[in-house]
């Protein structure tokens, strides 16, 4: 009887003690499944974001979602030399003439020859360029205007020369119309192509009416109608000289 009451006394404290050691476990060494839609959900995620970052510190991080693009973007623009464009819009042209306009782009040191063999009738306009980037962009749009071009929109700066982008421009009515110039400076951070437009140049052009076009232009455009009238006025003037004749062979 003693040794059943000493085996039991045993046990009890062997339980007592085990259940003493559970309870001043932490709790995040305590496995379970938690649920993903409630509270012990977010430790358990927080949990293994942690283990991650102890198991392997020196492996390549992720991106920092804290990086600022915009702030890269200006510090390296403040980085750039600067260099110079320029731009021969005319100021006066006829509809349907197609004209020729000419832009060039150089760094600083590379500009010496950028007026040199200017193509095109407009007078050309030069100035300082803040920011140059190994690789720049430049376009010409305009309401009213067919406008075609066989330069690449995107080219390389700094190559010893200046960049050329030529268009061929026609303006289809006459008025007031504007030439917009955008140019856009391209650079690559953190293996991204990230885009920064410059201020727009607008020209306004003053297109003057063509009359030989004018003409032509609608005569194309109402063939039939004109055609019918022409048709009725022969026929007509063929009525009266047929008269006319009759007229003199019974005087």
């Amino acid at each position: 009887m003693k040794a059943n009451i000493a085996l039991a006394a045993t046990f009890v404290s062997v339980a007592a003690a085990t259940a003493l050691f559970i309870s001043i476990l932490p709790a995040s060494d305590v496995d379970s499944e938690p649920d993903s839609g409630g509270p012990s959900g977010i430790k358990q995620i927080g949990h293994v974001q942690h283990r991650n970052m102890l198991v392997s510190p020196n492996a390549s991080a992720p991106p920092s979602l804290d990086f600022n693009m915009m702030g890269e973007i200006e510090r390296r623009f403040a980085l750039l030399s600067p260099g110079k464009t320029v731009f021969n819009p005319p100021l006066v042209m006829t509809v349907a003439k197609t004209e020729r306009i000419v832009a060039r782009i150089a760094a600083l040191g590379q500009d010496q020859d950028i007026l040199k063999n200017l193509l095109g009738q407009g007078a050309p306009i030069l100035w300082k360029q803040e920011h140059i980037t190994p690789t720049m962009k430049a376009r010409l749009v305009g309401e009213d205007f067919t406008i075609t071009t066989s330069s690449p929109e995107e080219q390389l700066i700094g190559t010893g020369s200046f960049a050329e982008w030529i268009w061929n421009v026609t303006p289809l009515d006459s008025g007031e119309k504007d030439l917009e110039f955008h140019i856009s400076a391209v650079l690559n951070i953190r293996g991204f192509e990230k885009v920064k437009d410059f201020p727009v140049t607008i020209r306004r052009v003053r297109v003057r009416v063509n009359p030989i076009h004018s003409v032509s232009t609608f005569v194309a455009n109402n063939w039939v109608s004109l055609g019918g009238w022409l048709v009725a006025a022969v026929t007509l003037l063929w009525r009266w000289l047929k008269r006319r004749r009759h007229a003199g062979f019974t005087s």
